[in-house]
């Protein structure tokens, strides 16, 4: 009897032991539901012909109108060589990095877009142009043979620039484009009104290249002073991006503009391709870009102290999760909307306001987040609780 009696005693005490040692579990935590909008339809002014594309940055590719299909792109594909260009010569801003010296292949270049009725910028033998007023000479006054020149400076030759450009835009999904030349004057240049808004989604993330598509004007060494094709820049808050018009493309026109949202900005990004003309193009993007805007709404998920959980706790009260900020964010109302949590994985004790991770909201390509914090006390669990339950 006293043999039992001792092994007894002793699996009692192991048990206080390894109930007292025994690490504390994790608790889990519950995150209620938030009263996010549903999406909902938007009534977009479209052109009458062609396709259309309307997106907005951060919150990517939004919207799209007619066939997305490979077609001609014109100078807008320039967007393309610009970024391309200033991958592999990177500027800063402020840099007018180095120099591009005009050759007679150069010369021959502008002969020839000259004879073809091609946009053109008048360069002569030994002109020296910076990297930037190269680009500003292809953007603004839409210069098919500068774009020639800067693919064969910055590639040493166009082959190469081609296949890189051509890379570069699957990167960027950009799945209907295919260049043929640099300057989107061949009609085998081609592209989609919905992969021009992703162009235009990462021209705008460039510093230099933002900056200068939002120039009215410019002054270059030879030709002198340059104006940019866009005539609506300045216009219903348009900062960009490019014109481009041929006879096999019709018109083409990929646009930025930025607007207040419930007091937060909005870069709004569209573009229109196979209209009759450029003019034409241009008109019907200012009709759709003022159609698209009430379309975007400030939302306000959660408040700063909102109550968005809680963490059970088997021992005592649940600990409430609140928010310490408010959880706000533009979006678009056809967008679906889902919650997020990356919840920590809380051990007693905790006391009230200690850090219990994050909660937010995917809202297109971006997800926005807010602190919360515990909003009551997580006590240890008592001798005699953690004795009946195993620790």
């Amino acid at each position: 009897m006293r043999r039992y009696s001792s092994v007894i005693t002793l699996l009692v005490a192991a048990y206080v032991a390894f109930s007292l040692l025994r690490p504390m579990p994790g608790l889990q935590a519950h995150i209620n539901d938030l009263n996010l909008p549903a999406a909902t339809s938007v009534n977009l002014t479209w052109p009458s012909s062609g396709q259309a594309a309307v997106g907005a940055s951060g919150l990517g590719l939004l919207v799209i109108h007619g066939q997305q299909t490979p077609v001609p792109s014109a100078s807008v594909i320039k967007v393309l060589t610009a970024l391309a260009v200033l991958n592999q010569k990177p500027l800063s801003p402020g840099q007018a990095g180095p120099d591009l010296v005009m050759g007679a292949d150069d010369v021959a270049n502008y002969d020839s877009y000259l004879t073809k009725g091609g946009s053109v910028v008048r360069v002569k033998l030994g002109e020296h142009l910076s990297e930037y007023q190269a680009l500003e000479a292809m953007l603004l006054p839409s210069a098919n043979n500068m774009a020639t020149s800067l693919a064969t400076w910055g590639f040493s030759n166009v082959n190469n620039f081609l296949s890189y450009a051509n890379h570069y835009a699957t990167t960027l999904g950009m799945g209907s484009t295919h260049l043929a030349d640099a300057s989107g004057f061949s009609p085998k240049t081609v592209s989609s009104a919905e992969d021009l808004v992703k162009l235009g989604l990462a021209a705008m993330k460039n510093p230099i290249l933002s900056q200068i598509v939002a120039e009215n004007h410019a002054k270059l060494p030879v030709v002198g002073e340059v104006k940019n094709t866009n005539w609506l820049l300045g216009a219903d808050g348009v900062i960009g991006i490019k014109t481009g018009n041929t006879n096999q493309a019709g018109g083409c026109y990929l646009f930025a503009a930025t607007r207040d949202i419930g007091g937060q900005p909005v870069t709004i990004i569209g573009a229109v391709m196979g209209v009759q003309t450029i003019q034409k193009a241009i008109s019907s993007s200012d009709t759709l870009l003022r159609s698209a805007i009430p379309g975007f709404k400030l939302v306000t998920a959660v408040k700063a102290g909102q109550q968005v959980g809680d963490y059970a706790v088997p021992w005592a009260q649940p600990a409430g999760i609140r928010a310490t900020k408010d959880l706000s964010f533009i979006t678009w109302q056809g967008m679906n909307l889902s919650q997020v949590a990356n919840l920590d994985k809380l051990v007693a004790p905790k006391n009230s306001g200690d850090s219990a991770g994050k909660v937010g909201v995917t809202n297109g390509d971006i997800t926005t987040n807010t602190p919360v914090v515990l909003s009551s006390p997580i006590p240890r669990p008592s001798l005699t609780w953690r004795l009946l339950h195993g620790f």
